[in-house]
């Protein structure tokens, strides 16, 4: 009778074991995809930040001044919550 007990008890913590790997691995996931988003947002503040400078340059300073600055500090909040994102994830490993 205590084999089949003790056969029953080893895969249940087996199995426990492996689902609570495959949930932490999940987790780590969710991080990444969190990171890879505001990565993208960042891209994207860049990228009109880019197009701002060029009209700039272009106009000989003369236009988009004020949404150049503006835009700058847009990208440099973005650029902040994702140093901010990749510290904690630093922390969390």
């Amino acid at each position: 009778m205590l084999i089949p007990i003790f056969g029953l008890i080893y895969f249940t913590l087996q199995i426990s074991i492996h689902d609570f790997n495959e949930q932490k691995k999940l987790v780590q996931l969710e991080t990444f995809i969190k990171d890879s988003i505001k990565l993208n947002n960042l891209v994207h503040e860049l990228q009109k930040e880019r197009g701002l400078s060029t009209g700039f340059i272009g106009s000989k300073g003369k236009k988009f001044k004020t949404q150049l600055i503006y835009q700058r500090k847009i990208t440099d909040i973005r650029i902040d919550g994702l140093v901010n994102n990749i510290k904690q994830y630093k922390q969390y490993k």
